[in-house]
């Protein structure tokens, strides 16, 4: 740094202090996560660092409250979700960078059919539902029919099964194996169709 001072008459006196300033490099926080997408099935995700400079600090956050200091940490989500990363990478001269990201943890669409049900009146398992999580229930079919394949019920309300009975009304049927056919749509818009059997027990 130089520094030169004149005075009113023209006189001037400079003063000169070589490596008065220290300019240090800043680092640049970067970072990659893998696997990405993934769903709840496999929610454990390995971050690595790609900063650059002489790092000697991480800190993590993982978007749930928790956080590590490690370089390249693992950590395993317990829920689905869309969590946001941040990355602060220090240097040996104390400079600073942050970095986010979004880390996405799917949902998985389950589907359950019993194979048998009893509409007997004992209030236990009387009708013959459909159980499925992570779908678009707005796109939903169920339909039963008998061996003959005449239609005996069907319903586009995920919420209302066959009771046992044709068009669910009046008399349970006679007992035996029914066919059945649904149709359901997941979370992200894929159609599934299931064609099976369902006993109806008395």
């Amino acid at each position: 740094v130089t520094f030169t001072y004149t005075d009113t008459v023209g006189c001037a006196s400079t003063i000169v202090h070589p490596g008065m300033v220290h300019v240090f490099s800043q680092p640049v926080a970067i970072f990659s996560a893998t696997p990405q997408p993934t769903d709840i099935t496999s929610p454990a995700i390995q971050f690595i660092d790609h900063s650059t400079g002489v790092v000697n600090t991480w800190i993590w956050t993982f978007g749930t409250g928790a956080g590590s200091s490690l370089q390249n940490p693992n950590y395993t989500y317990t829920d689905t979700g869309h969590y946001v990363i941040q990355l602060v990478v220090i240097n040996n001269n104390g400079c600073t960078d942050t970095t986010q990201g979004m880390i996405v943890i799917d949902p998985i669409t389950t589907c359950y059919i019993p194979s048998a049900f009893s509409p007997n009146g004992n209030g236990d398992n009387e009708v013959f539902k459909v159980y499925a999580s992570d779908i678009l229930k707005d796109d939903f079919s169920l339909s039963i029919y008998n061996r003959w394949g005449e239609k005996l019920f069907e319903s586009n309300d995920y919420n209302i099964g066959w009771n046992g009975a044709k068009n669910n009304s009046g008399e349970v049927v006679e007992l035996g194996v029914y066919v059945y056919k649904v149709h359901l749509r997941d979370w992200k818009g894929l159609g599934h169709d299931y064609i099976g059997h369902v006993t109806l027990l008395k």
